[in-house]
């Protein structure tokens, strides 16, 4: 699917998100999957949501502040969508094409929105110049601080492809029984019944129930043998006039009565000196045997199962960790909430979670997620700074003003914290106090381009032109493919009149995004102030055709005679 710029800046640009993500975000802010370079968009203004099985993909607003036009009607909530559809967003119309196949090709550099323009003969800026806001600090790690927190945190292996889901995912359907704690081992030899007992080797275990019955015909069999044999020992002896005091031979032959022992029916006579014989029994009291409670160890059965919904927790992690980094935040969130749900304890879990439904635009869901992460672990930096920054996109400034300003409290050179406490008040106009939060982050991050891309801006509306252009300048340094900070150079060139120095700009800008109208009525203006009509009407005619409902170059136009 793709997005036609029909009116607004850069008319006839197709615009199109990553192919085979689940979802695209829409909204002024340049981390989104299109940007709407229009000053009444907000930051996180809408979501396409694509659905499996050839299913049309749907439109969502987010709550915005403006709210969007689908085909001349104010959306509510969410609807489908089909080829031809016109989805407006202040004066950006944009047209629906390409439905089903979804495009590969990434969409060219989108530049952000364009607000409070100047006067007949000032120059147009990006509002973006000045607010960029930060992506959630890496995911929830394992290690994280993405979401990873950069997974958010978020470093795991990538898990298989998840299925795209359509809607919000259904906490409930991960039921808490699907992942309880294993069952207890099945019990163990001897523990509930003799069959399976521990024996020693002394004696065999007991004989099955089916042939009990000619065992004990043999037992009586062999008792009256003895008995027969015992009456002929002693009619021998009394025959033989034998007079022996203690017939030994006796004690030895009651020895033979040890098969009755197997009975426990049958006690043995404690009197018969054959102690040793009838240490059988010693078989049947399974209480040297019976280390079945050892067996059984019930309590580290217990422990084992706490291991285990660690351990799944920490798996289900990683996959959500995976599922993160490719775009899959559906996934991810379902799969951060189920092992917060095994691991209650673990703040990470809940910190991914939360940053998946930023990414989802789940606002509200991100801010009890996050503020979950943050009750356990109270001093976490990156775990306060993402709860501000979930508060900052439901656009409550106070709350997140008060969640940064802890961060700042425990670590005053967090750069995220202080670069996300000056948006805050870019978008409150308190511009000064915003400029020095982004010189703050700049000293600890030098390096990060849109930090000084923010600073220029907030300089320019200031008018500290010298700063907006040195800060500007460091922008392109970091980033020479910035359409925007040339633009921004450009602005205050002619803020100064130093218009041939405006026009180079321009140039730079206009080779980096040859669609984009505001740069062509910026360089139209700057010739019409050094009298190159000719010229000036060739960029504003240049102008109308990329965006036909562009007013400030129909103006300029009229003044050259166009």
């Amino acid at each position: 699917m793709e997005l036609i710029v029909r009116a607004g800046p850069q008319v006839g640009q197709v615009l199109t998100g990553q192919a085979g993500k689940a979802e695209w975000s829409l909204g002024r802010s340049t981390d989104n999957d299109i940007v709407l370079n229009d000053a009444v968009a907000s930051r996180k203004h809408g979501i396409v949501r694509f659905q499996p099985g050839g299913q049309a993909p749907l439109l969502i607003d987010n709550g915005s502040s403006n709210g969007i036009t689908l085909n001349g009607q104010r959306l509510n909530g969410t609807a489908p969508l089909k080829n031809g559809d016109q989805i407006q967003v202040g004066q950006l119309v944009l047209e629906v094409s390409g439905i089903p196949a979804i495009s590969s090709q990434s969409a060219t550099e989108v530049f952000t929105p364009i607000s409070n323009l100047p006067q007949t003969t000032g120059p147009m800026y990006p509002a973006s110049e000045t607010t960029q806001p930060s992506a959630p600090q890496t995911a929830p790690g394992y290690g994280y601080t993405p979401p990873s927190q950069t997974a958010p945190g978020y470093g795991y292996t990538p898990p298989p492809a998840a299925p795209v889901y359509n809607t919000p995912p259904a906490y409930d359907q991960y039921a808490s029984n699907q992942y309880a704690a294993p069952p207890p081992p099945q019990s163990y030899p001897g523990m509930s019944s003799p069959q399976g007992g521990y024996y020693t080797n002394d004696a065999p275990p007991p004989p099955p129930p089916s042939g009990g019955s000619n065992r004990t015909i043999w037992l009586i069999s062999g008792l009256g043998l003895a008995v027969l044999a015992i009456i002929v020992v002693v009619l021998l002896v009394l025959v033989l006039g034998n007079n022996k005091p203690t017939p030994v031979a006796v004690a030895t032959a009651t020895a033979v009565p040890t098969a009755t022992a197997v009975p426990t029916a049958t006690p043995v006579p404690t009197s018969t000196p054959v102690p040793t014989a009838t240490a059988v029994p010693t078989a049947t009291p399974a209480p040297t045997s019976t280390p079945a409670p050892t067996a059984t160890a019930r309590p580290t059965a217990t422990a084992t199962a706490a291991v285990s919904n660690s351990s799944l927790a920490a798996t289900l992690a990683k996959t959500a960790d995976t599922a993160y980094s490719a775009g899959n935040y559906q996934d991810a969130a379902d799969a951060y909430q189920q092992a917060s749900r095994l691991d209650p304890k673990n703040p990470t879990y809940f910190n991914g979670a939360g940053l998946a439904q930023i990414e989802l635009a789940r606002y509200p869901d991100a801010v009890a997620s996050l503020r979950q992460a943050v009750s356990l672990d109270p001093t976490n930096v990156t775990y306060l700074d993402n709860l501000g920054y979930a508060y900052y996109l439901n656009q409550d400034l106070d709350k997140a003003e008060e969640n940064f300003n802890a961060a700042l409290k425990i670590n005053p050179n967090s750069n995220a914290a202080l670069y996300d406490l000056g948006l805050v008040y870019d978008d409150r106009g308190q511009y000064a106090k915003a400029a020095e939060q982004y010189q703050k982050a700049i000293k600890i991050k030098p390096d990060n381009y849109s930090y000084h891309l923010s600073l220029g801006g907030a300089y320019y509306r200031l008018d500290r032109l010298g700063e907006a252009e040195a800060s500007y300048k460091k922008a392109i340094e970091l980033n020479s493919k910035s359409g925007s900070s040339f633009n921004g150079l450009g602005n205050v060139y002619f803020s100064q009149r130093k218009f041939p120095d405006a026009i180079i700009q321009y140039n730079k800008a206009i080779e980096i995004n040859p669609k984009s109208s505001t740069f062509f009525v910026n360089r139209g203006n700057c010739y019409i102030q050094i009298g190159d009509n000719a010229k000036a009407k060739a960029d504003l005619t240049q102008a109308v055709a990329l965006d036909p409902n562009n007013k400030r170059a129909k103006e300029l136009l009229a003044q050259v005679g166009g």
